[in-house]
């Protein structure tokens, strides 16, 4: 199995990136102040996908080899909602913002990760809730504006799984943790 490694970050941060903002956080990752977390999985045939219209899995192919060409290259194709990304407030809402709308000073910043992981085992489709929030800043304390809250559900366990990661009932509907309403606009 041929694996591909496209660090979200870099694709960010090459689409996107602007010079302020770059030497910004250049400047505090150089002098120790802050750290870049890649957080994305490596894509391969094996990841999950949206199970809706002609999605297709990830496909890594040599178009050059060494040997032959004396230069190696490869192409790749994959389905947009594949693998670590972004969904834009408009892929679901019209009228709201797309990728390229979102400022990058929103992508970046400081993190939190509060684990839910033993919830999940009871329940697969918990959703983060104000209380879980509550619970984690009586713990840890306030949540930093603008920090990025990452949810850890143990869900990662099924990455390269698609039929565990969807996690379809008999009436083909998804069962997955996430965030709920309240979460997201806490």
């Amino acid at each position: 199995m041929k694996m591909v490694f496209i660090p979200l970050f870099t694709c960010i941060a090459l689409s996107c990136i602007t010079s302020d903002i770059s030497a910004g956080i250049l400047e505090k990752v150089m002098d120790g102040k802050a750290s870049i977390i890649d957080l994305t999985y490596p894509l391969n045939e094996k990841n999950a996908h949206w199970p809706v219209g002609a999605y297709e899995p990830f496909k890594y192919e040599v178009i050059a080899s060494l040997r032959k060409d004396k230069v190696f290259s490869g192409k790749y194709s994959t389905p947009e909602h594949l693998g670590t990304h972004i969904d834009a407030p408009n892929h679901f809402e019209p009228n709201q913002s797309s990728v390229d709308q979102i400022p990058f000073e929103q992508l970046v910043g400081p993190a939190i990760v509060i684990n839910i992981q033993e919830k999940v085992k009871r329940n697969q489709d918990y959703t983060l809730s104000a209380e879980d929030i509550l619970h984690w800043e009586k713990e840890h304390g306030t949540i930093p504006h603008g920090a990025i809250v990452l949810l850890y559900t143990g869900w990662s366990k099924r990455w390269d799984n698609n039929e565990q990661y969807k996690n379809m009932d008999n009436c083909n509907r998804m069962h997955f943790p996430g965030y709920s309403k309240e979460a997201a606009l806490f």
